[in-house]
């Protein structure tokens, strides 16, 4: 692995995480029994959690799996568990650690899993576990620059109380212990790229890695919507600069 570091320009300051954390990621196929031969973590409950999100939920909203990627990737044997077995004690640190994920998953072969690669980073050792300070903190400080490279972060703990899309008494996002899901962007993800929470400096930036990075693979829908959600955004920018008060927000 090379020891190289990561940058996004964030606004107008720079985001850098150097990703030569020292510990090596050893990446294990889920479907495989040394999941729990070779691992000092017990991750039954994390591969039976892995499992059901193959299935349906009647609490979900909709119908389908509460995945719809995840049977396909088991299939294809491309879902990976990255167990960091080491103590967690600061955002700077596990950022690192997500840095240097998302290096390893940039240098995969060429066409591995057929888009569907993905890497489940566990967080065994975490402090504090399952908090979500330093969870949704790392999420929140590492997005741009993983969006920027046209992947997707998923956030996952125990006490996870964001909303479902389709039913905000479903919890989708809560899991048997930390842990960050890696995984390429889909035409899916404009949801989560066009969130109203985001001020609009960041949805202009999640929406053109959006149109960068599936150029050619999005239908007309998908396009126009993500270009018009660009244009509100820089409609927003524009009248913010405009108006003192809001330019305070």
């Amino acid at each position: 692995m090379r020891n190289t570091q990561l940058k996004h320009q964030h606004d107008s300051s720079e985001v850098k995480y150097d990703s030569s954390e020292q510990f090596d990621i050893n990446l294990v196929d889920i479907t495989s029994e040394s999941v729990f031969i070779n691992s000092n973590v017990d991750l039954q409950n994390v591969v039976q959690w892995v499992i059901n999100h193959t299935k349906s939920n009647c609490n979900l909203g909709r119908v389908g799996a509460v995945c719809p990627f995840v049977a396909p990737a088991l299939e294809r044997r491309c879902l990976w568990l990255s167990v960091v077995d080491i103590e967690i004690t600061s955002a700077d640190e596990l950022c690192r650690i997500v840095a240097k994920h998302v290096e390893s998953y940039r240098h995969l072969p060429s066409g591995v899993g057929n888009g569907l690669a993905t890497y489940l980073i566990v967080l065994p050792r975490l402090k504090n576990e399952g908090s979500p300070s330093i969870v949704d903190c790392v999420h929140q400080k590492m997005k741009p620059l993983v969006v920027a490279h046209g992947l997707m972060l998923g956030e996952f703990y125990p006490k996870n109380q964001a909303p479902g899309a389709h039913n905000p008494n479903f919890h989708p996002l809560q899991s048997p212990m930390p842990l960050f899901v890696l995984r390429e962007m889909v035409a899916g993800d404009l949801v989560f790229l066009n969130r109203s929470i985001d001020p609009p400096t960041l949805r202009v930036k999640f929406l053109s890695s959006y149109l960068r990075s599936l150029a050619g693979q999005l239908p007309a829908n998908r396009i126009n919507e993500a270009k018009a959600a660009v244009a509100e955004a820089k409609l927003e920018l524009s009248k913010r600069a405009s108006s003192p008060k809001l330019k305070k927000t």
